[in-house]
């Protein structure tokens, strides 16, 4: 369950993570409630997102590139910092009472510059620090501590907004990157993968042609593109569903948030103990048929008591599903593609999961938030079993 920590490196990196993702959820939760409290609008959340995806979507393919071509750890690192500036302003700004929505647009696009940098180098890296045979373990392992954050995150931004102050909740997460900084200054030189003859641009069509050519890797994305876009963006809609459907304040959300965070945590655990198990393909497409009925279940929940009770369960499927895809993508690619691999993975999640934020924002506007979710469910449970049927590869992967 926990062999890939017996590695040196990758169990400092992991710590280090562990800590960095406890204040990443500290800041999406206060920045969620921070977005809301000014503006009374889900359209606003959507934008957000929208100034968050599209950074990524320009330069995630170029940062795939240089995660094959360079040492990983110095874009991680740079990535790392970008983040925490980010969040440092924000923090001034809000301890100041001069933040407005634009300031949040902003710094939205900073972080998402940084995480362009950040998520390849990080998916690509993990490989690279413990055995071929533990590679799965740590992939898990490495969303177990994302998500254990998630149960802590949230309920320390809970406290901290209605105890201290938003913008205290700010500077934690800005402070909370120094573990992952520290480690990447003092680990091993990591060769690079790809230092052929071939220009820049034709290594990442070389990643786009085997992406597109593999027909595993492309169902997987495939799912993945209609899952990031009509499925996740319920995560960054929660202020809606706990203020104005459920009626609670800001700890009703960090309590929410929780209960999708242990559920998850839960989820990402159970993938770390992957390798055990045959036909991944199917159990982890079948996975997503699973979230859809759940999606639709919370968004047509009127009862606290109900939504805390799915809650945990849809968190559980919503990481088992992107963390058994994340984990069968990055253990199935060549080593020499494995950033490129990485980074259009990483453009659907940190491009098209805003992007898909932004639309459910602005169509929730317009019809309601828990119908739009719950049309939302409906689309993956239709894309699913259309991919388990037409892409007989899906089926078949171990």
């Amino acid at each position: 369950m926990v062999a890939a920590l017996q590695y040196p490196e990758y169990r400092n990196l992991w710590i280090g993570m562990f800590v960095s993702n406890i204040g990443s959820w500290v800041r999406m939760v206060a920045q969620g409630w921070l977005v809301y409290t000014l503006t009374d609008s889900p359209f606003f959340l959507g934008l957000v997102g929208l100034s968050r995806a599209i950074p990524v979507l320009l330069l995630t393919p170029v940062t795939g590139v240089l995660a094959d071509r360079m040492d990983r750890r110095w874009l991680m690192l740079v990535g790392t910092i970008g983040t925490s500036v980010s969040a440092a302003i924000l923090a001034v700004l809000t301890l100041t009472g001069v933040v407005q929505v634009w300031h949040v647009l902003v710094l939205s696009v900073l972080g998402a510059v940084s995480q362009s940098l950040e998520m390849p180098s990080r998916q690509s890296l993990v490989p690279e620090l413990v055995e071929k045979k533990h590679i799965v373990n740590a992939i898990g392992l490495g969303a177990t501590a994302f998500n254990a954050a998630g149960v802590i995150g949230p309920a320390i931004a809970a406290v901290i907004i209605e105890t201290v102050d938003i913008g205290a909740a700010f500077t934690v997460s800005a402070l909370s990157n120094a573990g992952v900084a520290l480690t990447l200054l003092t680990m091993r030189p990591i060769k690079a993968q790809n230092r052929g003859n071939a220009s820049f641009f034709e290594t990442m069509v070389e990643g786009l042609n085997y992406t597109w050519r593999t027909p595993h890797i492309f169902g997987l994305m495939g799912l993945m593109v209609v899952f990031a876009v009509f499925g996740r963006p319920y995560v960054e809609l929660m202020p809606v569903f706990a203020r104005d459907v459920l009626g609670m304040g800001a700890s009703g959300l960090g309590a929410l948030s929780a209960a999708v965070g242990f559920g998850s945590m839960i989820g990402s655990a159970s993938v770390a103990a992957f390798g055990s198990f045959q036909r991944k393909g199917l159990m982890v497409v079948g996975g997503s048929m699973i979230f859809g009925v759940l999606l639709i279940a919370f968004a047509q929940s009127t009862s606290p008591q109900v939504s805390f009770i799915v809650a945990p369960v849809l968190g559980f499927f919503t990481l088992f599903y992107m963390v058994g895809t994340n984990t069968l993508i990055q253990s199935t690619v060549p080593g020499g593609l494995r950033g490129r691999v990485a980074s259009i993975y990483g453009l659907i999640q940190l491009g098209l999961m805003p992007m898909g934020v932004m639309i459910e924002g602005t169509l929730g506007s317009i019809i309601g938030v828990p119908v739009t979710v719950t049309l939302g469910g409906m689309l993956i449970l239709v894309s699913a079993s259309a991919g388990l049927l037409r892409i007989p590869a899906l089926r078949r992967l171990e």
